[in-house]
């Protein structure tokens, strides 16, 4: 396929189909092993939240490593920016 949208357009719908039938064949498989529909039911309501909760700590994760690679890997560029810093808050205080 040439067309990069309906590529993308696809994974959209794959993933409407996929995730609901994924989050209930967990929360079905909790109700079955704790033999508590409730307690399946809750699991189910919780795991889109748990998606998102997971999604955003990948992100804190990716930026925390861009992070450490940036300070430990690009010292001298670290250096330049705080000397840079300086140049244009002593050019603002004058």
């Amino acid at each position: 396929v040439k067309d990069k949208a309906f590529i993308s357009s696809f994974n959209f719908a794959i993933g409407l189909v996929i995730f609901p039938l994924f989050y209930l064949l967990e929360a079905s498989m909790v109700w079955i092993v704790t033999d508590n529909f409730y307690f399946g039911t809750a699991t189910l309501i919780c795991m889109p939240f748990a998606g998102k909760m997971a999604f955003q700590l990948l992100m804190f994760y990716r930026n925390i490593v861009q992070e450490i690679k940036l300070k430990l890997f690009h010292i001298k560029l670290l250096e330049r920016c705080g000397e840079l810093k300086a140049n244009v808050s002593r050019l603002i205080t004058q």
